[in-house]
């Protein structure tokens, strides 16, 4: 085994090193759970001691999508790594006096701040020794880790055309002129929305300008991985009947809609003279939200107060209406509660702001009526829900496990759920249940966390004072959780990476993974799509690792040749 300062690498992350020890930009890809952060370290660490021992400086960037993600990266450095040589950055302006200080040998830093540090000048590749993306499936579209990634490529064109020996050649996956060696970590590449998998990987190794994809591939170090990241026993799809429509749920629904709509009319285009000519899309929907919500952050960056308080509020209702079809209307409306604390402060000041929690509080009372008069278990997706979580703590007191929700709203009102009825129906069986909640972080407007709430909340799952995580999908990303009995993802299906990366959470031996959806839904045939794209790209890093080295770096090679003529036209307009 490898090791430096004591700190040991297994058989499989020291094949991870291989391209890395070799000095190319390359992709690691490794379940959630395998230590791809611990990996990196050693890398980067390794390479410090080289670099210094030529008498150059070593500076390395560790880049991650979300700013949550810092602290538990920077505590993988902190295994080799001296306590004042790898920081956390959280803001731009702290970025370069960090950057610059002679001890500082690696920085945390979110992808925005080094986007900012090149737009303002501030910042050049050759400065740097190593630079690695966590989660780099994301180097995509406009996403910042590929902006950053086309500044890298344009400079690495320039350096080389200056450098007569090799202009007019192109060094795929190779460091040049003193740019710094890329690394990426994930754990699924996913398929970025292509129907093909190969050129997708194609496609993002040239956005990465990385020589390829490195998974564990010898056989002892397989099992070697299994072991240690013990494959869920169990992934099964739960597909109920829908909750069947009654007098109560129509009302109920009805009632948020018409708050929603004189909202609309009354707040959005007579007060703020919005223009909503086109038929905004069905109340309720995903569709709903993918429209109000780019509208509340145009606001929010614009400081339009008004505007954002009435675009809160639809966005806040039509998230109750979408947690109405997976929970009780008592629970939903104790979320809209909490909403209602926070507004009264934010938004109350504002004659528009007041008006829309006046037209909601009108409806309240009669929204409360109609919730007392449903049963929680007449959904059959919560019957299911519970059921499982008898099942699971029925075969393991010590159970721990995490239930995943779509929306932090959700996040709100199942917790909520869980303490108030499931405690209370499991405690017959002698089966204490104890939640907290985790989400990303954020303002308590938008149902978010302070860094000290979610933290005190993981501390907490992960010292057993709470045996179930309800959680968003940032536990599925990165975020440090420990190894997991079940996951239970509650009607809530994203990509194909988020099928991989919700199983990697489950990796107690015996662990059991569970989707509960209705049958014949949206949600269930995304999941069946997303299982065959998980299929489609194992396949596909089998293709790509049969290939001969020129064929695939020549493909590579051609697709960034694209990106640079894309690149030099943008520039010439």
């Amino acid at each position: 085994m490898a090791a430096i300062r004591g700190k040991v690498l297994r058989g499989y992350q020291r094949e991870l090193t291989g391209p890395g020890l070799k000095g190319f930009n390359y992709i690691i890809c490794a379940p959630t759970g395998s230590g791809k952060t611990h990996t990196a370290a050693w890398l980067c660490h390794r390479r410090m001691r080289e670099t210094e021992a030529e008498g150059r400086r070593f500076k390395a960037l560790f880049i991650v999508p979300t700013r949550h993600l810092k602290s538990q990266q920077r505590d993988a450095f902190l295994d080799l790594f001296d306590q004042s040589s790898a920081i956390i950055v959280t803001k731009t302006q702290q970025f370069r006096k960090n950057f610059e200080h002679p001890q500082t040998k690696a920085l945390m830093i979110t992808a925005q701040i080094l986007v900012n540090a090149i737009r303002e000048g501030n910042f050049t590749f050759q400065e740097l020794s190593m630079l690695v993306f966590d989660e780099c499936h994301h180097t995509t579209l406009n996403h910042p880790y590929n902006e950053i990634m086309r500044e890298y490529i344009l400079e690495k064109k320039r350096l080389i055309d200056q450098d007569k020996k090799k202009r007019g050649s192109w060094l795929v996956g190779r460091p040049f002129g003193r740019l710094p060696q890329i690394i990426g970590l994930t754990a699924s590449v996913g398929m970025g929305g292509s129907k093909d998998a190969v050129q997708h990987i194609i496609d993002l190794c040239a956005n990465l300008d990385c020589s390829g994809v490195k998974t564990v591939t010898e056989e002892a170090n397989q099992r070697e991985l299994q072991s240690i990241n013990n494959p869920p026993e169990l992934d099964d799809i739960i597909a109920t009947e829908p909750r069947r429509p009654s007098q109560v749920s129509s009302s109920f629904i009805n009632l948020l809609k018409e708050t929603m709509m004189e909202i609309e009319r009354n707040q959005l285009v007579q007060y703020l003279r919005v223009d909503v000519t086109d038929k905004t899309p069905n109340y309720g929907s995903e569709d709903y939200q993918t429209w109000i919500g780019p509208v509340m952050a145009n606001a929010r960056e614009k400081k339009i107060s008004g505007y954002l308080a009435v675009a809160s509020y639809l966005f806040k209702l039509n998230l109750a209406l979408m947690t109405f079809e997976d929970l009780p209307g008592r629970y939903v409306l104790l979320a809209m509660d909490k909403f209602l604390e926070q507004a009264r402060e934010d938004f109350d000041s504002l004659p528009v702001g007041k008006a829309c929690r006046q037209t909601y509080e009108k409806r309240l009372p009669q929204l409360k009526r109609l919730a007392e008069h449903e049963h929680p278990l007449e959904i059959p997706k919560l019957k299911s829900l519970v059921q499982l979580l008898e099942e699971m703590f029925r075969q393991r007191a010590d159970a721990r496990g995490i239930i995943l929700a779509r929306t932090r709203f959700a996040t709100t009102a199942l917790l909520d759920f869980i303490n108030h009825s499931i405690r209370g129906k499991l405690s017959k069986y002698n089966i204490a249940l104890r939640a907290t909640r985790v989400v990303g972080q954020g303002k308590a407007v938008e149902d978010a966390q302070t860094q000290a709430k979610q933290e005190a909340a993981l501390q907490e799952f992960r010292t057993g004072r709470a045996n179930v995580l309800v959680a968003t999908d940032i536990v599925q990303e990165g975020l440090d959780v420990p190894a997991c009995n079940f996951i239970i993802r509650y009607n809530f299906v994203s990509n194909e990476i988020g099928t991989v990366q919700a199983k990697g959470r489950a990796r107690a031996i015996d662990s059991q993974c569970f989707l509960i959806v209705e049958s014949n839904s949206v949600n269930e045939h995304r999941e069946q799509k997303n299982r065959k794209k998980v299929r489609d790209i194992e396949g596909a890093l089998r293709r790509i690792n049969s290939m001969e080295r020129e064929q695939w770096l020549g493909s590579v090679a051609q697709k960034q040749i694209t990106i640079l003529r894309e690149l030099q036209r943008q520039e010439l307009l």
